[in-house]
């Protein structure tokens, strides 16, 4: 097939969008989607039922609003004809007459500085211009005009390799409720530019694409959802389902490109078409997406499937990565390999943790460290290093040193990343759109049109593009002479161009060091629970968090720190519930009386789980002595039965007495390392048994009389045995 022949195949498909345009929700397009039509059998046709949403170019204040719906060539050279193609929309409160429509150029722009300008500052448009065209009749208020314009390069003033800024302008007269009408003048235009290329060009821009199918978590612990939003993104008008009709364009076009997934949206649209459950207050009612998921995966399955493309994996819930890495949970920044392996499956391809893109495209040395422990390539926004290349713009691929030894940085073209960023925003509608981000890389070419460059392209990660503009300018790297398709592999192997050293700019965006250090905590709860649990019950009660630990640092909060605050919230409470599911039972007059000196203190622990726990039990006294408790060592507890009530388990903690009377007593549980899982009970012990310190008082006062009685019997009895005692009174008697 001729590269001719491509781009007009190409121009069908996105034409195909942009007729969905006229047609809100297409009948066909949804009888498809009911029967789940294989996407991998479509065709241009078919995709031209495909749903998008009407796009409207944004507001202006002028009463007339011109919509672009077709501007050729795209690629501009000596003696084309230049057609426009438009619709003139009157959004004022009064009928327009004598209207007339002209496109006029200003003086060529030769930097992509002076293009960034140029977007905040117009130049003027006074250089040349292709004549004014009346236009037939008067226009009443709401309603539309077409218009077809045409001139030539010369009379518009092309005459060197380059872009132009042009205007395309209408002129008319207003008139008021009376009928009286003031004097023709400009009711309405818009502005974009014009590559030109005269002599055409002898090394193509070769242009790589990263599509992003990304989305914020919607998922606490397991397949309850906490709100059915990810319902209307997969639907007939949904941001993800323009996402991916805008990679089944470029698919049909033969345009390669990279898909990056993040495999927490893949798990929820898997969990989705399952049929699901929606929290709502505290009730759940049944998810409205299940249809649409099912149908979203199927296509995707089978874009992916047919192996035409490479697809990366992002860390699950797209996590903050500076963000979890200074907090010490690298972990959460990785890309674990039973993941990966779960995606294989769910994608039917091979999916490659070989490629980091962190969501701001900024990095910290240590962040890079973590990342490169296992991936040897980094997407990076061009403020992520020290220097700037001085020149003209240089291929995308630069060296990276890190701990873990040299890996490759993919910078992002920065020019084209805020084009892309801001295309929905551009007035005109989605062909002026296109024509901006054609702009951009007519300018790269223009710089050296004999010297080939390879730029990567790389949108936001929650990108939400007009469909047809997208579609557009990802088949424009196919059909337009000056471009050529790239790939996120020829870039990893591209020899690299210095940047610099690795910066991370302190206004960087991030959800911050309070979410990151409450995920932290949550962390350290399920940690400390773990060791409460062999090796399956750890795995049935905890994998969920996980995932859910991903999710409250995702990136997604970094634009919305309330929500991941109150997502972190109910993570921490979910943790706290389960530890508290095993516990002692307060007795109902929260007394006991023990007798002996050497007693059993009763106890009932409970877990309410559906798995064992090992446990060990801690008897604490608050008063000063008085209750030693022997350690019993760890006890499982049994698994609470399907359905059935809680195991109550009976304990009989040995305990000595050394004192009489009342004992102040808690009783916890623990997990086997010492950690708390429940509230302490308070307990009252009532001891009326002596103790050793009573009983040696009272041996010591009973020896005590014995000696006494003992010395008086010696004194009486000293005296020999046949001395007679003398008289009472006598003075014998009182000498003694």
């Amino acid at each position: 097939m001729t590269r001719a022949t491509g781009a007009k195949l190409a121009r069908i498909a996105v034409a195909g969008l942009g007729l969905a345009l006229a047609v809100s929700a297409a009948p066909t397009a949804a009888g498809l989607r009911a029967a789940g039509a294989a996407p991998a059998a479509r065709s241009a046709a078919s995709l031209a039922l495909a749903p998008v949403p009407d796009p409207q170019p944004p507001e202006s204040t002028d009463p007339a609003q011109l919509t672009i719906t077709g501007l050729e060539p795209r690629t501009i050279g000596p003696g084309d004809p230049v057609t426009v193609l438009a619709r003139l929309t009157n959004r004022g409160t009064a009928p327009l007459a004598g209207l007339r429509v002209e496109l006029r150029t200003g003086s060529r722009l030769v930097t992509r500085s002076a293009l960034a300008n140029a977007d905040t500052d117009p130049p003027s448009t006074e250089h040349a211009a292709g004549g004014w065209v009346t236009l037939p009749g008067s226009l009443s208020v709401g309603r539309t005009l077409p218009i077809r314009y045409q001139t030539t390069t010369a009379a518009l003033g092309l005459s060197q390799i380059g872009v132009y800024p042009a205007e395309l302008a209408v002129q008319g007269t207003i008139q008021d409720p009376a009928g009286d009408t003031a004097g023709r003048h400009q009711v309405g235009s818009v502005r974009t530019y014009l590559p030109y290329f005269p002599d055409g060009v002898a090394a193509p821009t070769a242009v790589s694409w990263l599509i992003p199918l990304v989305d914020r978590p919607h998922r606490l612990t397991d397949d309850t959802f906490s709100d059915d939003q990810l319902a209307g993104e997969l639907g007939a008008h949904g941001r993800l389902t323009n996402l991916l009709h805008v990679a089944q364009v470029a698919d049909h076009a033969k345009v390669p490109f990279t898909l990056a997934v993040d495999p927490d949206l893949i798990d929820s649209v898997v969990a989705m078409r399952q049929g699901y459950r929606v929290q709502v207050g505290h009730s759940t009612v049944d998810g409205t997406g299940k249809q649409s998921a099912a149908m979203w995966m199927n296509e995707l399955v089978g874009l992916t499937s047919a192996h035409r493309h490479m697809v990366i994996a992002l860390p699950y819930g797209d996590v903050d990565t500076v963000a979890v890495v200074q907090v010490g949970l690298p972990s959460l920044a990785q890309i674990q390999r039973e993941t990966i392996t779960r995606l294989n499956a769910e994608l039917r391809t091979t999916v490659t943790s070989q490629v980091a893109w962190p969501n701001t495209g900024l990095l910290t040395n240590k962040a890079l460290d973590v990342v490169t422990r296992n991936q040897n390539a980094v997407i990076l926004d061009p403020a992520a290093l020290s220097e700037q290349p001085a020149g003209i713009t240089q291929d995308a691929t630069s060296p990276l040193r890190s701990a873990a030894g040299d890996a490759v940085g993919l910078i992002a073209d920065g020019g084209l990343s805020r084009v892309l960023a801001e295309s929905s925003t551009i007035q005109g509608g989605p062909r002026l759109a296109e024509q901006r981000y054609l702009a951009e890389l007519a300018m790269i070419t223009a710089e050296a049109p004999s010297v080939r460059r390879q730029v990567l392209i790389a949108p936001p990660h929650r990108w939400s593009p007009n469909p047809v503009a997208a579609a557009a300018m990802l088949v424009d790297t196919r059909t337009i002479k000056w471009l050529a398709a790239g790939t996120v592999s020829s870039l990893i192997t591209a020899p690299p161009v210095s940047r610099g050293t690795l910066v991370y700019p302190a206004d960087a965006p991030s959800i911050g060091g309070t979410q990151a250090n409450k995920v932290r905590a949550v962390q350290a709860q399920v940690d400390d629970f773990r060791s409460a649990l062999d090796n399956n019950a750890a795995n049935t009660l905890l994998e969920p968090f996980t995932h859910a630990l991903g999710r409250a640092a995702s990136s997604a909060w970094q634009d919305d720190l309330a929500d991941g605050a109150a997502f972190v919230y109910r993570l921490g409470a979910r943790i706290v519930t389960l530890r508290r599911s095993v516990y002692i039972v307060q007795p109902d007059s929260g007394q006991y009386t023990l007798g002996g000196q050497h007693s059993a203190l009763p106890l009932t622990a409970v877990n309410e789980l559906p798995v064992p726990v090992q446990v060990r039990v801690r008897i604490t006294s608050r008063s000063t002595g008085g209750l030693q408790a022997k350690d019993i060592g760890v006890v499982t507890l049994a698994a609470r039965q399907v359905d059935g009530p809680a195991r109550r388990v009976q304990l009989r903690i040995p305990v000595t007495l050394t004192r009489a009377g009342r004992l102040q007593v808690t009783a916890a549980l623990t997990t086997p390392d010492g950690k708390p899982l429940s509230q302490p009970v308070p307990l009252q012990v009532q001891s009326t048994a002596y103790g050793m310190v009573a009983l040696g008082i009272t041996g010591a006062a009973f020896i005590l009389l014995l000696l006494l009685v003992a010395r008086r019997v010696y004194r009486r009895s000293r005296h020999s045995p046949d001395f007679s005692p003398a008289p009472a009174g006598s003075p014998a008697e009182r000498a003694r």
